[in-house]
């Protein structure tokens, strides 16, 4: 699956699994709304390749869950997920800087840090799984799982 293009795609009231390949490129805003949820299956990839957003629109709070691999593979910038995310998979940040606008969750899995950031305005809460790699982590980590730094 290729998400593409410089307008917004809205995900309204529905529930989209990714369970293959995906890439997501250009400027696009995918706008959440009343109860949306995006969820990353354990055969699922996504490969950030841009600035791309996730936002919230109206309703019902969506969710954003990830159980394979979210990676931010290309690019400086800094794509913003303005909704709540919880990880149980892989996240990856080799390029740029994530930006988490509301609640990170991990459960379990890993989020590795490979050439890029994270900005976690309301802070990691990392419950289980761990941390690691080398680069920058702002906003404040709430630890319950394994943080190792510079490693891998």
């Amino acid at each position: 699956m290729a998400v593409s293009g410089n307008s917004a795609k809205p995900l309204t009231a529905r529930t989209l699994t990714v369970n293959g390949t995906s890439t997501w490129d250009g400027t696009v805003v995918i706008s959440m709304s009343h109860n949306a949820n995006l969820n990353i299956g354990p055969a699922g990839s996504a490969n950030i390749i841009s600035d791309i957003d996730f936002g919230y629109c109206c309703g019902t709070m969506p969710n954003f869950n990830v159980e394979g691999t979210f990676a931010k593979t290309a690019g400086a910038g800094s794509p913003v997920i303005a909704i709540p995310f919880t990880n149980r998979g892989e996240v990856a940040v080799r390029s740029g800087t994530v930006h988490f606008t509301n609640p990170y969750s991990q459960t379990a899995g890993t989020l590795t840090l490979d050439g890029g950031s994270v900005r976690a305005d309301q802070g990691l809460d990392i419950q289980g799984g761990s941390v690691s790699g080398s680069g920058p982590i702002t906003g404040n980590v709430t630890n319950g799982g394994e943080v190792g730094p510079g490693g891998s």
